[in-house]
């Protein structure tokens, strides 16, 4: 089976340089012998010549071996390892590569953004970690059982106590915060959910209309909660 081109992808020496000037010149060399300190370094000299490389490669679908090989180096996890099982592997390959790669990637993600699950939150920007954290402690939360939110509860209100002020349970908690984290998706175009949500919007009322979710763990995910408490607010 024959490779699908990419159609109109190129880069330009301004790209090229501003992916090598963001290379840790702190690493190891990969397998070419090319320290990224160099690429770096020289990113002004280089741009044009590895522009001209990684436009031949997507025009000729071909990548060079070396880019494609890497080097396993096994690091200690103790101080006097013993069994292979002491070891981490850590694979070193081309740096080069990698600036290929990042380039790459800024034009799929835009294309295949649209098409991922909205609780994918591995493989992207750190700016959706804050999504994936609150995530973890929504279902947390949902999922707790009775007695320990009982137990949960009663702690924050001995600390309400000694602070001198009422503080919010867990339910009161988690409801705000779920439905002030769906609020600011909605009003932010940016944030990779705000597409999903956005076509929930019902055509008769401002309220949201539920997600379709097969499995029960989906339907006590974030959305589908955070929807029918901002729907009930």
């Amino acid at each position: 089976m024959s490779p699908i081109p990419l159609t109109g992808l190129s880069f330009t020496s301004g790209q090229v340089r501003r992916e090598l000037e963001r290379l840790n010149q702190r690493k190891a060399a990969g397998p070419d012998g090319i320290s990224p300190r160099v690429l770096k370094n020289c990113s002004r000299q280089l741009c044009g010549i590895l522009q001209h490389l990684f436009n031949q490669s997507l025009h000729l679908q071909r990548i060079p071996v070396l880019w494609k090989t890497s080097c396993l180096v096994p690091v200690p996890k103790k101080t006097h390892p013993v069994a292979p099982s002491d070891y981490r592997p850590i694979a070193l390959t081309s740096h080069i590569m990698k600036a290929m790669e990042r380039l790459v990637l800024s034009h799929l993600r835009p294309l295949v953004s649209p098409f991922q699950d909205p609780l994918q939150f591995a493989y992207q920007p750190k700016s959706v970690m804050t999504s994936t954290i609150f995530s973890a402690v929504v279902c947390w939360g949902a999922g707790i059982k009775a007695k320990d939110a009982n137990r949960l509860n009663k702690l924050i209100k001995k600390a309400g106590s000694v602070v001198g002020c009422r503080l919010d349970n867990l339910d009161e908690v988690v409801r705000d915060r779920m439905v002030l984290k769906l609020r600011t998706i909605m009003d932010s175009p940016s944030h990779p959910l705000h597409n999903t949500v956005d076509k929930l919007r019902s055509s008769f009322s401002s309220r949201l209309l539920q997600p379709r979710c097969s499995k029960e763990r989906d339907r006590k995910s974030f959305l589908p909660s955070a929807i029918k408490l901002y729907n009930s607010s």
